[in-house]
């Protein structure tokens, strides 16, 4: 079915993971992140808590 609309971000990548320094640095974004969201610009006080 088309729906006519983009499902994909455009600033979204894939990005393969090629060795255990490669995974750690991963790890470590996507565990860190969300400690981040206040800083970003986009963050609402109340939003998304």
């Amino acid at each position: 079915m088309k729906s006519g609309k983009t499902i994909w971000h455009k600033s979204f990548y894939d990005h393969n993971i090629r060795d255990e320094d490669d995974y750690s640095k991963v790890w470590e974004y996507i565990d860190t992140n969300p400690d981040k969201w206040k800083e970003d610009k986009y963050y609402i006080k109340g939003e998304n808590q």
